[in-house]
């Protein structure tokens, strides 16, 4: 007769678990003004996986409800494969690679639990992890429209730069660390991770209520420096305006193009973090 053996996560946080199970939760901060919200590719939330093996969840919405036929990514080193949920909500698959972000984009929510089997003196032994979303999310307390600093480079090519960054945001709501998932160019990339650094949070909390850490998605944007001129806005924060212009590679009508690049997430596995400065 085989035994189980429950390592359950009470959040997707930078909690260490049972077994060295470690879990985040991705959430892209980004905001734009009430009356144009972000692409619903800028909104992402998901986990990595709390081990190897058959991981299975659900996907729902704001409600709770299932969201059927959602499309769940899943990156690890090796590159990126997606997999459909069913009328209920459900998706199943194997995880093999140490490291495997499981994600999806829009206005959902997903949870996983991963089950591996061992034999232990003569017994199957059954692990299952569990990863879970914070009860409450990390709720940014910084200004989401500030526009970062220009440089010469972006000034003089015109260009609409943006830059998305995976960061770690520890209990107390400070970013610890970061990685630069989409480096935004132009010069652009120093003043994204220093400015990245300055950001404050109200912590994520479990469902004790304690603060925990997380992993927050953030986006930097500067647009055009001679539309925000000709426009008459001023270059620190980003006006409603700016969320009408029609994204890059939508068409040769336009003399701007917003760039509406959604975050490289393979680059979440791959890249290295940076650490906050001394």
């Amino acid at each position: 007769m085989g035994t189980v053996r429950a390592s359950q996560g009470l959040a997707i946080a930078v909690v260490i678990l049972a077994g060295g199970m470690l879990a985040i939760a991705l959430l892209a901060s980004r905001t734009a003004a009430a009356d144009h919200p972000p692409p619903a590719t800028d909104k992402v939330q998901g986990f990595v996986a709390p081990g190897r093996g058959e991981l299975s969840g659900r996907v729902v919405d704001g409600r709770g409800n299932p969201v059927k036929h959602a499309v769940v990514h899943v990156v690890t080193k090796d590159g990126e494969r997606t997999v459909t949920t069913d009328a209920d909500g459900r998706y199943k698959l194997t995880v093999g690679a140490r490291s495997t972000l499981v994600f999806v984009h829009g206005d959902a929510s997903i949870s996983g639990s991963t089950v591996t089997s061992a034999i232990v003196d003569d017994q199957e032994a059954i692990e299952v992890k569990d990863a879970l979303p914070p009860a409450k999310l990390a709720k940014p307390l910084s200004d989401p429209t500030i526009i970062p600093e220009y440089t010469d480079a972006m000034m003089d090519k015109n260009a609409w730069a943006r830059a998305w960054l995976l960061l770690e945001v520890s209990s107390t709501g400070v970013v610890s660390r970061l990685k630069l998932l989409n480096p935004p160019g132009y010069d652009l990339d120093a003043i994204a991770i220093r400015d990245g650094f300055k950001l404050k949070f109200e912590p994520a909390r479990d469902r004790a209520d304690k603060p925990i850490g997380t992993r927050v998605l953030w986006a930097f944007e500067w647009p055009a420096f001679w539309w925000m001129k000709d426009h008459r806005h001023e270059r620190r924060r980003m006006p409603g305006e700016a969320y009408r212009v029609p994204c890059r590679g939508t068409g040769p009508t336009h003399s701007v193009y917003r760039n509406c690049a959604p975050p490289n997430m393979a680059a979440a596995i791959t890249a290295k973090w940076i650490d906050r400065p001394k």
